[in-house]
This record gives structure tokens, C-alpha cells and sequence, in this order.
């Protein structure tokens, strides 16, 4: 049983922790220093901090380990350079269990290059802050499709059609079994239950023959094994991209015209809600944020695009309410960092996040707050070969994610 006061006692170990972690990389930043080295810099550390360095080191291993599991994860990989036993905590199973029952973290905003898998960009918005990650731990000829529960998924890029799943941060991976059927690929969603460390992959595409009978794939990684689900309504196609996850239903836009497809999880069946949009609207995206399912479109008259909406889905109506409008001199701003008028978006937490196709651009929405505002502009760049669209994945990120 806690004791009344181990949240603040917590919260001055974890500080004390983060300061001597900083005071140990500020000595020597372009090289691992020396063991000995490393103990002297820390040891003056704790003398001018006035801690007791004999008393430090005899902390037991459980709670040094609970420690490091409510720091913040930009301070946990620091910290993962002290020592070897502190490295290899990432792959822990102990250890990942401690930190699935630390505080609840913040989802983190993923940007990727649809055609490429060098690397890809993070935004933290806790901490206001961008990092790129490399995923050369890969095999080569991936890209990012979707991304749940800490876990990428990623598609090979040839006629195969190989799938992966991986941990950017643990950098952990492993290849499914091979899809039975489906070859082109028109929409894909995953759902991971962290409860159960299971998830499950979720695809509709065709074998390349008959692009009229679209047959949906299912796998669950507790029988590591696809099977075939519903057929999709008579007459749907739905439109090319990403599945919304929305209280455990995934939703997709259909084309021609715009309307809304929902798959259920549990029962494993399709259905189309009769209630179609308006046909004014171009580059239309679903977002998840706060439980409720949005609609992003751009408003089109006559070719001429003008605005950009936030719609949310009213389910007991069986309407869109219109939630926001873009000002029109943000809408000129965006279309300036965007001369093509394409974007994504992805919802993060509260916010909605609209992305540039072409650029590092992102535009931010926060719906609890009515406030439209700009990301702190990126100081990477993705690694690419070619002029590629940039998409982007609500990540929540997370050592415990396995597969």
C-alpha cells in the first residue's frame, strides 16, 4: 500500500535522477565516457547537489526500477547510456511491466514518407518537441501503413505484400504470415488490446484479377493466423487510405459517393451508415479525438477551393454537426506551405492534426480548446530519393507494446 506522501517523494527522486543523468551527459556528449570517468562526474554531482552518493547506490533494484519507469521517455533513452543494466532494461519483461503501471502518457504525432522507411519524425507535444528516429533496423522496401498501441505496421513495397510489425522504439520487429488472398490493398486498420498483448491487423484489398469483389483479411496474433471476414455491402468501395479507430469500431470513408463504412471488431462484420455527405467535399479524412468520430474535408465550389471543416458524426441523429471552420487567412497560410491543397490528418489526444502532404508543415485543431494553432516548425528532414507524400500516425508511445 502507497504511503500518503510517495507521489512527492517519487516526483524528488525522479527529479534528483534527471538531474545527475544530465550532468552525466553535459561532461562528454560526442563519446561514451569511461566507467571510472562517469563515476567521478556523478560523485562531484551529488557533492554539490548535497546527496549522499554511499546511500544512492544502495538503492534496491525494484525501485530504482519504478523510477525509471515515470520518467519521461526523452529522459528514459538518455538514461539508458549510464550503464549496460540500465540499457538492457528496455528488454526487460519485468521491467515492461513496471511502466505499464506508471503514469499515462501523452500520444505523440508520427510522420512518415509513404514510399520509404529510412526514418521518420516524432513530435513530442508535451514537451514541444520534434526527433527523428531511424528504422534502418528494418528490412528494406517497407513503409509505414498504420500505427496502434506503440506498434507500426509496415507493408512491403513489392508484389508480395510481406507484413511487419515492429517497436521503433525497442526497435523490436517481426514478419506476419504471408496474407491468403489479398494482393492490392484498399484500406487497413490495426487494433491493439495492451490489456491482453494482442492485437489485430485488419485489411480489405483483392487478389489483382477482380478489382469488383474487394474481400476483407483479418489477423489476430493469438492465433497467428489470417482468416476471411464478411464481405463488404453490396456496391461499397471504399476510398483509398487509413481506418479509424473509434470505441473499438473501424470506420472508412467510401467513394462515389462519400458515405461511411464501419467494421465491427467482435462480430466481424461490415456495415454502411445511410447517412452520405455532401458532395462538395474533397480530401476527405476520418479522425478519432476525445471518443468522437470527425470528419476534415476542404470545401470545393466550382473547383475553387476555399475552406477547410471539422464535422462530427452525431450518431443518435444520424447527422455531421459542424464543429469548426478554418479563418480564411489560415486557409491562405496553409494553402502557401501546401501549393497542391493535399494534406492528412490525424487526431492526437484532443487535437487534430493537419498535415501538409508536401512539407513539415503541421496545423493543429484542439477541439476541447477551439483553437487553431502551428506546430513548432521541424528541424529534420526525411531521408528520400524520390518527391514523396508525407502521411501521418497517432502513436502512442511505449516499451511495453510487444507483439
Amino acid at each position: 500500500m502507497a504511503c500518503c506522501g510517495e507521489g512527492s517523494c517519487f516526483g524528488s527522486i525522479k527529479a534528483t535522477l534527471r538531474r545527475l543523468v544530465s550532468a552525466g551527459f553535459k561532461h562528454k556528449r560526442n563519446s561514451v565516457p569511461a566507467e571510472a570517468q562517469r563515476r567521478e562526474v556523478l560523485a562531484a554531482k551529488c557533492e554539490e547537489s548535497g546527496l549522499d552518493c554511499t546511500l544512492w547506490s544502495q538503492l534496491p533494484e525494484e525501485v530504482v526500477e519504478r523510477i525509471v519507469a515515470w520518467l519521461p521517455l526523452r529522459d528514459f533513452f538518455r538514461l539508458r547510456g549510464v550503464c549496460k543494466r540500465w540499457n538492457a532494461l528496455v528488454a526487460c519483461p519485468h521491467f515492461q511491466d513496471v511502466q505499464a503501471f506508471g503514469p499515462p502518457r501523452r500520444h505523440w504525432l508520427l510522420l512518415c514518407k509513404t514510399g520509404s522507411l529510412e526514418d521518420c519524425l516524432a513530435y513530442d507535444v508535451e514537451s514541444m518537441k520534434w526527433h527523428k528516429w531511424s528504422l534502418s533496423f528494418l528490412p528494406l522496401g517497407l513503409c509505414v501503413v498504420k500505427a496502434s498501441g506503440g506498434l507500426l505496421l509496415c507493408f512491403s513495397t513489392t508484389m508480395e505484400k510481406s507484413v511487419f510489425i515492429c517497436n521503433p522504439l525497442t526497435k523490436f520487429w517481426v514478419e506476419l504470415p504471408g496474407i491468403r488472398s489479398a494482393r492490392f490493398f484498399r484500406a487497413v486498420g490495426m487494433v491493439v488490446n495492451s490489456n491482453r498483448k494482442a492485437y489485430k491487423v485488419v485489411v480489405v484489398g483483392c487478389n489483382g484479377t477482380d478489382f469488383n469483389s474487394w474481400a476483407t483479411e483479418v489477423y489476430d496474433s493469438t492465433s497467428h493466423s489470417w482468416t476471411l471476414a464478411a464481405q463488404l455491402p453490396r456496391g461499397v468501395l471504399l476510398y483509398p487510405g487509413k481506418m479509424t479507430l473509434c470505441n473499438d469500431l473501424l470506420y472508412c470513408i467510401t467513394s462515389h459517393p462519400f458515405n461511411v463504412a464501419v467494421y465491427d471488431l467482435e462480430q466481424g462484420k461490415w456495415d454502411q451508415i445511410d447517412m452520405p455527405m455532401y458532395q462538395f467535399y474533397v480530401y476527405p479524412w476520418l479522425v478519432s479525438c476525445g471518443g468522437f468520430l470527425l470528419m476534415v474535408g476542404c470545401l470545393d465550389h466550382g473547383g475553387a477551393r476555399q475552406i477547410i471543416q471539422i464535422w462530427q458524426l452525431e450518431r443518435q441523429f444520424m447527422e455531421w454537426r459542424e464543429v469548426a471552420n478554418m479563418p480564411q487567412a489560415l486557409y491562405q497560410e496553409f494553402v502557401s506551405k501546401s501549393p497542391q491543397g493535399q494534406f492528412d490528418c490525424v487526431g492526437v489526444d484532443n487535437c487534430i492534426l493537419i498535415c501538409a502532404s508536401q512539407t513539415l508543415q503541421v496545423l493543429c485543431y484542439d477541439v476541447s480548446k477551439a483553437k487553431w494553432s502551428w506546430l513548432r516548425s521541424c528541424p529534420h528532414a526525411l531521408n528520400s530519393h524520390r518527391e514523396e507524400a508525407i502521411v501521418g500516425f497517432d502513436f502512442d508511445p511505449g516499451l511495453t507494446a510487444q507483439f
